[in-house]
């Protein structure tokens, strides 16, 4: 069935979730249409596990450092977002959000997922005083999210897309935290 998880992130890309049809999945994962309903009885629960199917099979980075953990998770999400694919479902996931349509709950859980595996880094790297303690680390999660992802979805997506780009906003916020949780 991966063939037909596959196809939907594919459909949700090209057509977004309001163009999004079963028989059209169906037809290009050579699958019939009645089995995918066996399986996913509506398409919000067919999206779901597609796009559940995305982070599930993100794991944690462990390179030994905060920032290299950051890095190595920030480069590989930014890779997908610029990929055709991510592209494509990163517009499909801005105009479900704004419209607040069924899958924008769906799209919270993904972020939601996303975020704390950044925050389960973060908290590493306190535990390995990489950070001063009493950081906000939620706050630190947020002002990443800032730095580097408004760039990845917007037409300037290239203004982050070199590694080099990536470092320099990654040691800006790390900096910036060890600083603010250094003041008395």
């Amino acid at each position: 069935m991966q063939s037909v998880l596959a196809t939907t992130l594919e459909e949700l890309g090209l057509h977004g979730y309001g163009g999004l049809r079963i028989e059209e999945i169906a037809r290009r994962a050579g699958v019939n249409k009645t089995t995918i309903y066996r399986r996913w009885p509506n398409r919000n629960a067919l999206v779901e596990a597609a796009l559940r199917s995305l982070s599930e099979s993100t794991e944690t980075p462990d390179t030994g450092t905060l920032r290299g953990d950051l890095l190595a998770d920030y480069q590989r999400t930014l890779e997908w977002l610029l990929s055709p694919l991510g592209k494509g479902l990163a517009r499909m996931m801005q105009v479900e959000w704004a419209n607040g349509s069924d899958v924008a709950e769906i799209l919270n859980a993904m972020r939601n997922r996303s975020r704390a595996r950044r925050l389960a880094i973060l908290e590493r790297g306190l535990a390995r005083g990489e950070l001063p303690a009493g950081t906000d680390l939620h706050l630190v999660v947020q002002v990443l999210h800032g730095a580097v992802f408004p760039s990845a979805v917007d037409r300037y997506a290239a203004d982050v897309s070199t590694r080099a780009e990536l470092e320099r906003r990654v040691d800006l916020v790390l900096a910036g935290a060890r600083a603010v949780s250094a003041q008395p």
